[in-house]
């Protein structure tokens, strides 16, 4: 939990930063080159998630019924007066669709992705901090240049970031062993489970979390896309069930006889 609390603390403070540069730049005629930059650049990041799938046709079927899923249940709209609603209480001049925008683009690129997964898991259950350090640069530089282009919506996206990383150091303290560097080969303390079935719950764990960032990745291309102005006729919370639903995806296949065979 140390690293997840200095994380968030970086966030906010590099967040603080981003803000008071943008005040100082205001009217200086930079915010559309700004943008665009950004989406760019998020666009190879997702890629780069993205190519860490082994299976894409997960990937694929995960985005299109994430979204079809997104968009039956209404996630835009009801993140939209939820964001509203917190918007009236700590930012209340500021416009509605940039606040939800900067909240859930700067969410999105800090959670998705390995470091926010593994790096609280592996400082719980091994003590091993490198990843959650590496989580701290990449979310400093990441929330500074989003709160200089996007606004106070970034300052608290902290909130989530905190949420989502604690939840997986409570997953750490449960489940841990197996996904440890070495959880593979570890002695088994756990009774009658054969070192096969180890190495095989060590495996699957390891693939979802594979499957989930690749999906993440499209996430973070979509929201390249919207931020970059390439297009904006879509919600990029609407992508949100995806995750789930690769990880999901992932777990049943490995989990089956049919996985087992094909090695999926």
């Amino acid at each position: 939990m140390r690293g997840t609390l200095i994380d968030v603390a970086i966030v906010i403070a590099t967040a603080l930063l981003g803000l008071g540069l943008k005040r100082w730049l205001h009217g200086k005629n930079y915010e559309n080159q700004a943008y665009l930059a950004l989406g760019l650049t998020a666009i190879p990041i997702g890629v780069m998630f993205f190519l860490g799938t082994v299976n894409p046709l997960i990937v694929l079927i995960s985005i299109v019924f994430g979204v079809l899923l997104g968009q039956w249940i209404g996630i835009a709209p009801k993140i939209d007066k939820l964001a509203e609603w917190f918007k009236n209480r700590v930012a209340k001049k500021e416009d509605t669709r940039k606040f939800v925008d900067a909240l859930v683009t700067a969410t999105v690129i800090s959670v998705v992705g390995p470091l926010a997964i593994m790096g609280p898991i592996l400082e719980r259950v091994a003590g091993q901090t490198n990843l959650i350090e590496t989580k701290w640069v990449f979310d400093g530089v990441a929330t500074f240049f989003l709160a200089l282009t996007m606004g106070r919506g970034v300052l608290w996206s902290f909130l989530p970031i905190l949420a989502f990383q604690t939840t997986f150091s409570l997953l750490g303290w449960l489940l841990g062993p197996f996904f440890l560097p070495d959880g593979c080969t570890f002695e088994n303390t756990y009774g009658n489970i054969t070192r096969k079935e180890v190495m095989d719950a060590c495996l699957a764990g390891r693939k979802v979390v594979d499957e989930m960032t690749a999906a993440g990745g499209v996430l973070i291309m979509a929201m390249g896309i919207k931020v970059a102005g390439l297009r904006d006729d879509f919600e990029v919370v609407n992508f949100i069930p995806a995750i789930l639903i690769a990880a999901i995806l992932r777990w049943l296949l490995v989990a089956t006889v049919i996985g087992t065979i094909i090695h999926l």
